[in-house]
């Protein structure tokens, strides 16, 4: 029941509060309790609470067009790929989203709305994204998350997400 009452959330309308870094932190601990290769703990977060940052990023990332903007905070969830082999190069993007899996989970029981994007940047966007919000050579950016927080008088609408016949799966 808890996994079905969460929906990603992208705030067009109104601009989120003000989100604090340690609401933040508390979030990423307990993503950091989910599984990972090897207890490799190579996941690493960068939180932008910059306004004009996210605008920055938004232009860049293209996914999230109009509605990072109106974000409390973005979370770049990246990877050591200093603590892999070559042959793992899978391994980074799954544990990464077992991690993200956590934290928005951990979001929703705080009352922090999210929705994850991609990772995956057009053209030289990515050394761009890496310059700008200064993220070391050796992560490799593997999700983003767009956050909010708004008042409960605030009427959220999310997409109906219907899912495929577990049969189908």
């Amino acid at each position: 029941d808890y996994a079905k009452s969460r929906s990603s959330v992208r705030m067009y309308h109104c601009s989120s509060e003000s989100i604090e870094r340690d609401e933040i932190q508390k979030c990423v601990e307990i993503g950091q309790l989910a599984p990972n290769a090897c207890n490799r703990q190579a996941i690493r977060v960068h939180i932008v609470r910059n306004k004009e940052l996210i605008s920055m990023f938004e232009e860049l990332q293209l996914g999230c067009s109009g509605f990072a903007q109106n974000a409390g905070a973005l979370v770049i969830v990246t990877a050591d790929l200093e603590l892999y082999e070559g042959s793992e190069f899978r391994l980074p993007s799954i544990d990464a989203g077992l991690f993200m899996l956590n934290f928005i989970y951990a979001c929703q029981d705080k009352n922090i709305y999210s929705c994850i994007l991609n990772g995956a940047f057009p053209g030289d966007a990515n050394d761009k994204v890496r310059e700008l919000l200064h993220i070391p050579s050796n992560e490799d950016i593997e999700g983003c998350i767009v956050l909010y927080k708004v008042s409960e008088s605030t009427t959220i609408r999310v997409p109906e997400s219907l899912r495929r016949p577990v049969d189908e799966v």
